[in-house]
């Protein structure tokens, strides 16, 4: 888990320089000025972010399922073990 944040950190820093970099090119008057506007700097955010946001929680989503899932398994293989010493317990 921890070592995927490091790459967690590149992407939100590369996110953020393609939002900075590509809101100037989305607005331009007649001038041949480039203006960023508030809105430009936030729907973009929103464009690249959005994929990372649900990139992450896919995968944490992801791993809880997959440690539920080895813990049934230990649970299981437990109830197994226990089983059979009560099992040997009564025979005679």
């Amino acid at each position: 888990m921890y070592a995927s944040a490091p790459a967690d950190i590149r992407l939100a820093i590369m996110s953020g320089v393609v939002v900075v970099v590509s809101s100037p090119a989305s607005r331009s008057d007649g001038a041949n000025q480039h203006r960023v506007y508030l809105y430009d700097i936030g729907y973009n955010a929103v464009i690249f972010a959005m994929p990372a946001i649900l990139g992450y929680g896919v995968r944490t989503r992801r791993a809880n399922i997959a440690q539920l899932h080895e813990r049934s398994e230990l649970l299981a293989r437990e109830a197994v073990a226990e089983e059979r010493t009560a099992i040997a317990a009564r025979t005679p």
